[in-house]
């Protein structure tokens, strides 16, 4: 928003000839604001900051958040003057201390056209005045007391998090239990309907109807007494073909008059898409019912209206298929549209700590459903803060893109990757089985980690990734102890695991040393 912002407001000012400011704005050690008063405490004195600088900017002003306590305001004619006026207000206004830690505001003004005519030098110019400005306490109050912090948190209460629609997702679709059973009754069904017809009239059935049926019922059972198959594997293969499979061999059964037996396939269609991503394999999977039948017609053993209804079902295999799999693809892109506005991190492009609590509540219902395991990180950088102090707050969000690209590089993309704060991360790992996460998968998993994130050193400064997990349902059954669980195996985890030897690196991240 703000470097948008910024292109206009440089054109509007150019034209008429008149000053611009920029203005960035930090709280100092914010980091450890955030460890002394937690982070609850510190998102509500980020709202209040932000209330502060639109409060105090002048109309027309703009106020963006950058990243962490970074803010930047963007100050229409206003010059160098103006704009340090602007931040003696913002801290006249603040209290000195939230808790027991004093609030330091950081500041750094760049002016257009005195620092620069273009963005760019613009924004250069504010970052480095900001870097290097030590800062000044907070003076809230004139006569040299401490303003309390409860003093200006009324009013500035922390927006709920937006709330979404439910992830439209054809993975969590192929994995819910209830579209499993539905589609295991739907078989079900279809071998009722057929005896009870066999019953009525037998003029419907030929001789191998008997064995057709059975199937179809011994499928339905199986279908509602196992869990779903994950997709990819050969069970859902077996599954999908299965819908057209079944059908084909009531066709067969009920020769020459297989026209009632068609429609026990437009099932198939439906079930594959549902159950596939790869567009290779439902094109294989929809060709093949139309294969069927197109050979059963041309075969000579079927009446004309079975003819007929084999032309109708093979055009409606993929019109359906087509359709679905359009609908399914555009509601994942929008889906993961409003998922990058909402609930990413804009910095490194993971997800935020809304969109980490959310798959949690999604996950844990649906792992303890599955009867599996699911695996749960958090990851943090020791060496960090040095970085940001020694290198600036530049160096420091290279390293955190490039942690998270590591991250989420290494865990695969069934995973959630979350950026939660400063140089925190936190991991969940869905369907994690004994096969999905074995002792050595989680070895290399862990030792990845850390000689990837490793390679972000700067000279002798060395940024070393801490790691903890925590499995659910092994160590916690919900989302709060699973968090608690991984962060006291992060605490305690060796600074210098990454050079223990990834044989003794352990199944939770703690390096077995004596």
């Amino acid at each position: 928003m703000r470097d948008a912002e910024l292109g206009v407001e440089l054109t509007r000012h150019r034209s008429a000839g008149r000053p611009f400011a920029v203005v960035d704005v930090s709280l100092r050690d914010f980091q450890a604001l955030n460890d002394r008063i937690g982070r609850a405490a510190g998102d509500t004195v980020l709202t209040a900051l932000a209330g502060f600088l639109t409060a105090h900017a002048s109309a027309g002003a703009t106020v963006a958040r950058l990243d962490g306590d970074r803010f930047s305001v963007l100050l229409p004619s206003s010059d160098a003057e103006a704009a340090e006026r602007f931040v003696a207000r913002v801290r006249a206004s603040m209290p000195s201390h939230a808790g027991r830690q004093e609030l330091v505001l950081t500041s750094g003004v760049a002016t257009y056209p005195v620092d620069g005519d273009h963005d760019e030098p613009l924004v250069i110019a504010a970052a480095d005045r900001w870097r290097s400005d030590e800062g000044a306490p907070t003076t809230g109050r004139t006569d040299g007391a401490e303003s309390p912090w409860t003093l200006v948190m009324t009013g500035h209460e922390l927006a709920p998090p937006p709330e979404l629609p439910r992830r439209v997702n054809r993975r969590d679709l192929a994995a819910d239990p209830l579209i499993w059973r539905s589609i295991g009754g739907a078989f079900l069904l279809y071998s009722v309907v057929i005896g009870a017809a066999q019953m009525i009239t037998g003029e419907l059935a030929g001789t191998g109807f008997a064995p057709a049926v059975t199937a179809a019922a011994l499928c339905a059972f199986w279908m509602l007494a196992s869990g779903p198959p994950k997709i990819g594997t050969w069970r859902n293969h077996v599954a999908i073909a299965s819908a057209y499979v079944l059908p084909f061999g009531a066709m067969l059964a009920a020769t020459p008059n297989a026209s009632w037996a068609v429609s026990t396939a437009f099932l198939a269609p439906l079930l594959t898409v549902v159950r596939l991503t790869d567009r290779r394999q439902i094109a294989a999977h929809l060709a093949m019912p139309p294969v069927l039948c197109l050979g059963l017609a041309a075969s000579g053993q079927v009446d004309q209206a079975s003819i007929v209804a084999c032309l109708a079902l093979s055009v409606n295999t993929w019109v359906l298929g087509i359709c679905t799999a359009v609908v399914f693809e555009a509601a994942e892109a929008q889906w993961q549209e409003i998922e990058g506005l909402v609930l990413r991190d804009p910095l490194t492009g993971a997800g935020n700590r809304d969109l980490l609590a959310q798959r949690l509540a999604e996950e844990l219902p649906r792992h303890d459903q599955l009867q599996m395991s699911l695996a749960f990180l958090e990851l943090d950088l020791i060496g960090f803060a040095d970085l940001v102090r020694r290198d600036g707050r530049g160096a420091a969000n290279h390293v955190l893109r490039d942690t998270a690209l590591v991250i989420s590089g290494v865990v695969g993309p069934t995973a959630t990757v979350s950026r939660i704060g400063g140089s925190t991360f936190r991991i969940l790992l869905p369907l994690a089985d004994l096969d999905d996460l074995s002792p050595e998968r989680t070895e290399d998993l862990l030792a990845g980690l850390r000689n990837a994130i490793a390679s972000t050193s700067r000279r002798d400064r060395h940024v070393l990734p801490r790691i903890g997990v925590a499995m659910y349902p092994e160590d916690a059954t919900d989302a709060r102890t699973l968090e608690a669980v991984a962060a006291s195996r992060r605490r305690a985890d060796d600074p210098y695991a990454h050079e223990v030897p990834a044989a003794d690196i352990g199944l939770h991240g703690r390096a077995n040393v004596a």
